[in-house]
């Protein structure tokens, strides 16, 4: 059963989301908002999704290639 709690790196996408004016559930997850914004497909790999490692200031390599797998124009998007 998951946690209500937070984790440390825990982002709510879909506040932030919002806040930049688009229209997603509040709980919206990473896959489903790449797929809405750039109808492209990202792999789930929830080890790898729900881990407190991402506030981490150096990422383990299998993040980084996660991570390489969203589209640059996401990657773009979260630097704003």
């Amino acid at each position: 059963m998951p946690s209500s709690q937070p984790f440390a790196g825990q982002v709510e996408l879909g506040t932030m989301a919002k806040e930049h004016g688009i229209q997603v559930k509040k709980n919206v997850g990473l896959g489903e908002l790449v797929a809405v914004l750039l109808q492209h497909y990202l792999p789930k790999d929830m080890h790898i999704c729900v881990s407190p490692q991402w506030s981490e200031a150096v990422l383990p390599p299998e993040f980084v290639q996660y991570i390489s797998k969203v589209p640059p124009s996401l990657q773009i998007c979260t630097n704003l």
